[in-house]
């Protein structure tokens, strides 16, 4: 049982910075995708609505982390649920 929460807290880990990476890499095509629009339309795409495209991705990649999180605590409560007192 401890072998498999070390798993799980390496694979949560190991989730949490891709989706690390996967945030910074989304902030940064947003922005590449505002410098392409500008060039193409001209038109000028002020930092509030980068901030606001930023902050969206974020809060996407938020959720995800958090149902993540919620599918660990659920396989380690299944793990203690072992009939056997806990403490």
């Amino acid at each position: 049982v401890q072998a498999q929460i070390m798993q799980i807290q390496a694979d949560v880990q190991t989730k949490q910075a891709e989706m690390e990476r996967k945030r910074e890499e989304t902030f940064l095509d947003a922005q590449l995708k505002v410098l392409e629009l500008q060039t193409k339309a001209e038109t000028q795409i002020t930092s509030d609505q980068i901030k606001r495209s930023a902050t969206i991705a974020r809060e996407t990649m938020k959720a995800q982390a958090d149902l993540i999180k919620e599918a660990v605590n659920d396989q380690n409560q299944g793990a203690d649920n072992t009939g056997r007192p806990r403490g």
